[in-house]
């Protein structure tokens, strides 16, 4: 990656916008809590590069009709219509395939770099794209775990 800026995403989301425009890959640090749990805001980074196609899978970073900037994935593709979500939600968003600004080529988890074509993420990939309907009572169950309910 010879070609990569390394931006704070805090108000720069602008910037890696047009970075992106440019055509050039650009590196942040993630926020927020809507990827765990593959990606911990504040820990993890994402590589952005200009989008080349937009398919069930992929993470995207996209701007929401309010201005936000946004980084979730694509669970459904009807023609221009792209339903995203994060991988800690339940609820899809539609947005327009027009909106979509560039996608996760790579990512640092944990302090390891990985790229998408490992098989541990493939299977996970698989399975988060999967049971969408079944989260929330996953979420419910997981957190009478870790409380020691069950």
């Amino acid at each position: 990656m010879s070609n990569v800026d390394t931006v704070k995403v805090a108000g720069l989301s602008g910037v890696i916008a047009d970075q992106l425009n440019e055509g050039k890959e650009v590196s942040f640090v993630v926020t927020g809590v809507s990827m765990l749990p593959l990606f911990v805001g504040g820990r993890d980074s994402v590589v952005l590069s200009p989008i080349e196609s937009i398919k069930r899978g992929k993470i995207v970073y996209y701007r929401r009709q309010n201005g936000d900037y946004v980084l979730h994935r694509v669970y459904r593709v009807k023609g221009d219509d792209i339903y995203v979500v994060g991988d800690n939600q339940t609820t899809l968003e539609k947005i327009h395939s027009s909106q979509v600004l560039g996608e996760v080529t790579s990512f640092v988890r944990k302090g390891i770099n990985h790229t998408l074509k490992e098989c541990w993420y493939k299977t996970y990939v698989f399975w988060v794209t999967r049971v969408l309907k079944s989260r929330g009572k996953l979420y419910k169950l997981m957190s009478k775990i870790n409380r020691g309910k069950v």
